[in-house]
């Protein structure tokens, strides 16, 4: 008897410890935090793909990169894409400069998610524009269709590390509904760009050791509009948070600890009915720094 009741209570403790969304993840990203309303951003990692997303696997890019047309690996047509395995690319080897520049996953499609799985997207050789040398980027993934305004894109659940950009959406005509969350940028010239986009959300990502985390920007008011930024971690970036010409934007329970000798963790330019809230600062001169017809209130 006292056996069997060993048994029944090891099953419920397994049941449990499966059922405990903390006790599967990514250790970089479960960091406790100090401050009660704070939320450690996760990135899960699952051993496969979902049933029924479209697989892109490291020989897919190896073949789609060489494309002369800069583009890399395209996604032009709606659906649920999945990274089944980590993404490795050597950028001295594939002649960016020549080519003008260069994209490792292209989106141009509407109602689109990329999930990384849990899986790296890694330029082997580092940014070249992060250790100040300047020249054609090379960026990781890039949201772009010229002409079109994709909407409902969403880029989620992993690494990217090493190039001048992480994530890029900057095309004609703009985009509508992005969603980034849950990535880790390590040792990126720049993280995450968003231009002329109605409705980002922009969520549970660590971004350490950056020039610049995470640039909204617009042409005119308006066009990048109803902005979420939230529950971000940064260290040591050097802007961590740059917004131009935006109208609707929220900055909340993000973390951002800088390098003495660097500028701000948040510039505000030209941003109408802006409202910040519950933001953990450290070691940066400058907290928050607005100009221009900046309006908005904070907490």
């Amino acid at each position: 008897p006292y056996v069997a009741l060993l048994v029944f209570v090891a099953f419920i403790a397994g049941l449990f410890l499966v059922g405990n969304e903390d006790f599967v993840g990514d250790a970089r990203a479960t960091r406790s935090l100090r401050a009660p309303f704070e939320r450690a951003p996760r990135i899960i990692v699952p051993t496969t793909c979902p049933v029924g997303s479209i697989e892109i696997t490291q020989q897919d890019i190896d073949r789609t990169i060489q494309n002369p047309n800069n583009h890399g690996y395209m996604i032009t047509q709606p659906g649920y894409y999945c990274l089944r395995e980590n993404i490795a690319v050597e950028g001295n080897a594939l002649n960016i400069q020549g080519r003008g520049g260069l994209r490792v996953i292209t989106i141009q499609s509407s109602k689109t998610t990329l999930d990384l799985n849990g899986n790296s997207i890694i330029n082997i050789q580092g940014s070249p524009a992060l250790a100040g040398n300047s020249g054609y980027f090379f960026q990781a993934i890039s949201l772009w269709n010229p002409g079109q305004r994709p909407k409902q894109i969403t880029v989620k659940n992993g690494l990217i590390q090493g190039f001048d950009g992480g994530i890029s959406a900057a095309s004609t005509g703009g985009f509508a509904d992005i969603t980034v969350e849950r990535i880790t940028f390590k040792k990126n010239y720049y993280s995450l760009f968003i231009h002329e986009t109605n409705k980002v959300l922009v969520k549970d990502n660590i971004i350490e050791n950056t020039n610049l985390g995470i640039n909204i920007a617009a042409r005119v008011m308006g066009d990048s509009s109803d902005i979420v930024v939230e529950n971000n971690i940064f260290t040591e970036a050097s802007r961590a948070i740059v917004i131009r010409l935006s109208l609707g934007v929220t900055v909340q329970m993000n973390k951002a600890t800088g390098l003495n000798q660097i500028s701000q963790m948040l510039n505000l330019v030209d941003v109408s009915d802006v409202r910040l809230n519950n933001n953990i600062i450290s070691n940066y001169p400058e907290g928050f720094l607005a100009s221009g017809n900046t309006v908005g209130s904070y907490s």
